[in-house]
C-alpha cells in the first residue's frame, strides 16, 4: 500500500466522518431544543420528541461505537502479511478421445449393396466348366490377417489339403502343399484333375466297384481345404487361431463345377482384442483350342467385401450393422517452465457392467510409455462386447434393458523441475450405455486437469473487512471511532 493509497483513503474517512458528524449535531441540537408550547396540531414532534428522540440518538451512537471498536479491534489483531503457497510452477493435463466407427453399407446409411444390383453380377463367372477343353488349372489362395490395432511378429503358417470322396462315398485326404509368411500369405498350385481321377479309378477297381478299365470317367468331389495357423503378439496376449477355409469342386463325366464364392471373413477375439482373417481362393483354367470360349483362359476373382462407410461421433452405434470401431487417445502434459526426465505411461480398459451385481474389464492397450505428446491406437468391437453381454443374459437370466459401458485411460506422468518433482495420475473416462442391438457413447470427449508446485511465501493478509483490506481498516475505523465519540459528546 502506497502513500498516496493511505492518504485517499485518510481523506475518505474525514469526509464520512464530517458527513455523519453534521447530520448527528442536527439531530443532537434539536433532541436539546427547549419545548415550545403550542396548540397547533403541526407542532407537536417539537414540543413532546425531544426526551425520547435524545435518548434514542444515545443509543444510536453507542452502538456506532461499539461496532467502530470492534472493527479497530479486529484490523490491529490481523496480521497485514501471512505465511502462503504460492504457485512457483504451473502445469496442465489434457486427454483427448477420437474414434470413427467402421460400419457394412445398408439401407439405414443410404448406402446399401444393393443399390446397384448389376455391380455383383459383374463379380461373378459361371461355375460350370467343361473337362475336355481344359488344358490345366491353377488355383490361387490369398490371405490377409487385419488386426483392429498393431501387433507384432506375426507368423502364418498355410497347409492344403485335398480330400476326394468317391462314388461310393468312400474318402481319402492327401496332402498338397504348404507355405508360411506374415500378416499376408499368397499361394499358388496346380489342380492335377488327370491324377486325381486316376486315383478314383484305381480306389474303386481295388474295392471291386468296377471289374475292368472303362473310358468312362467316374464322378467324384474335391474338398480343397486352407488351414491356416497364425500367431501373433498384441504386447500383452498372444494370439494363436487356426481357421480353415473350404473350397469344394465336382467333377462329373464330362464336366466340372465349382464353388461359386470360395471368399472368407472372419472377426476373433482374444481378451477384447479384436482382429480378422479374410482370404479366399481363385482359380485360372487354361483351355485347349475350341469353339466355345474365344479366350485362351477363363479366371475367377476373388470376392472382394463391400467398401465400409464410417459414422462419427456421437451417432448411435448399431452392432449388426458394425464392422469395428476404432479409436484414438491422445494426451498432451504442459508446463510454463522447463521440465527434465519427462516420462509418461499410458494404459486403456475397458469395463461393462451390471451396476451392483456384475462386470468384467478388458485390456485395450497394456501399459505404454513416452516422452511429450503421447498417443495410442485401440479398437473397441461392439459386435463381441453385444454378444458377451447376450451369453451373460442368457448364462444368468439377469436381463437390463442396457449395460455400462466406459473406456477408462490412465496415465501416469512424472517430470523434474527446478521446482520440484511432478509425479501425477490423470484419468479421463468415456462412459455409455451397451445393449444387444445399441451402442450410445457420451458426447463428452475431451477434458484437462491443472496442477502447480507451490513454495510458502510471505504475501499480504487476503482477508477483507467490510470489503476492506486490512491497512485500509487500521486507517478507516480509528478514524470513524473518533468522530462518533465525539458526537456521543455532544448527545451528552
Amino acid at each position: 500500500m502506497d502513500l498516496w493509497e493511505i492518504i485517499t483513503i485518510f481523506l475518505a474517512a474525514i469526509g464520512i466522518g464530517l458527513l455523519i458528524g453534521s447530520l448527528l449535531s442536527f439531530l443532537i441540537m434539536r433532541a436539546n431544543r427547549p419545548k415550545r408550547k403550542t396548540t397547533g396540531p403541526g407542532n407537536w414532534w417539537l414540543a413532546d420528541s425531544a426526551p425520547w428522540l435524545r435518548v434514542s440518538l444515545i443509543v444510536v451512537l453507542v452502538l456506532l461505537l461499539v461496532s467502530s471498536l470492534v472493527g479497530v479491534r479486529r484490523a490491529y489483531s490481523a496480521s497485514e502479511i501471512i505465511e502462503d503457497k504460492v504457485p512457483v510452477m504451473s502445469y496442465n493435463h489434457t486427454g483427448k478421445f477420437d474414434y470413427l466407427v467402421y460400419v457394412y453399407p445398408s439401407s439405414l446409411t443410404g448406402t446399401s449393396s444393393i443399390a446397384n444390383p448389376t455391380d455383383a453380377l459383374v463379380q461373378r463367372t459361371s461355375s460350370l466348366y467343361f473337362t475336355r477343353i481344359i488344358d490345366s488349372i491353377e488355383v490361387i489362395f490369398d490371405y490377409n490377417f487385419v488386426p483392429d490395432q498393431s501387433v507384432d511378429q506375426v507368423a502364418t503358417q498355410v497347409d492344403f489339403v485335398a480330400t476326394v470322396t468317391g462314388p461310393n462315398k468312400w474318402q481319402k485326404t492327401i496332402p498338397i502343399t504348404n507355405v508360411a509368411g506374415g500378416s499376408r500369405v499368397a499361394a499358388t498350385f496346380p489342380l492335377e484333375l488327370d491324377k486325381y481321377g486316376d486315383l478314383v479309378n484305381t480306389i474303386e477297381r481295388e474295392l471291386g466297384y468296377v471289374q475292368r478299365d472303362t473310358d468312362i470317367q467316374n464322378s467324384y468331389d474335391i474338398l480343397i481345404e486352407a488351414i491356416v495357423k497364425v500367431r501373433a503378439n498384441t504386447g500383452f496376449e498372444t494370439i494363436n487361431d487356426t481357421l480353415v477355409q473350404p473350397m469344394k469342386i465336382k467333377v462329373g463325366y464330362s464336366t466340372l463345377t465349382w464353388d461359386d464364392q470360395p471368399y472368407f471373413s472372419q472377426r476373433g477375439y482374444v481378451n477384447g482384442f479384436g482382429y480378422k482373417q479374410q482370404g479366399g481362393f481363385a482359380y485360372t483354367i487354361k483351355l485347349k483350342p475350341n469353339s466355345l470360349y474365344s479366350g485362351e483362359s477363363i479366371s475367377s476373382r476373388i470376392y472382394r467385401p463391400p467398401t465400409l462407410v464410417t459414422q462419427l461421433p456421437g451417432e448411435v452405434i448399431l452392432p449388426r450393422l458394425t464392422d469395428v470401431m476404432k479409436a484414438n487417445y491422445f494426451y498432451q502434459f504442459r508446463c510454463d517452465k522447463p521440465v527434465s526426465n519427462l516420462k509418461e505411461e499410458l494404459s486403456v480398459t475397458a469395463t461393462i457392467e451390471y451396476p451392483g451385481v456384475w462386470s468384467r474389464t478388458f485390456t485395450l492397450v497394456p501399459n505404454t510409455q513416452g516422452e511429450g505428446d503421447l498417443g495410442a491406437g485401440f479398437s473397441f468391437d461392439v459386435n463381441y462386447f453385444a454378444q458377451l453381454i447376450s451369453a451373460i443374459k442368457s448364462e444368468t437370466g439377469l436381463a437390463p434393458p442396457t449395460h455400462k459401458v466406459k473406456i477408462v485411460a490412465v496415465v501416469h506422468t512424472s517430470a523434474d523441475s527446478d521446482f520440484g518433482r511432478v509425479d501425477e495420475i490423470f484419468t479421463q473416462t468415456l462412459g455409455g450405455e451397451l445393449s444387444d442391438s445399441a451402442v450410445i457413447w457420451d458426447r463428452s470427449l475431451e477434458t484437462s486437469k491443472t496442477g502447480a508446485i507451490t513454495r510458502d511465501q510471505v504475501v499480504a493478509n487476503p482477508d477483507k473487512l467490510v470489503g476492506l483490506s486490512i491497512p485500509q481498516g487500521r486507517i478507516l475505523f480509528p478514524s470513524l471511532s473518533g468522530v462518533i465519540f465525539v458526537a456521543f459528546l455532544l448527545a451528552g
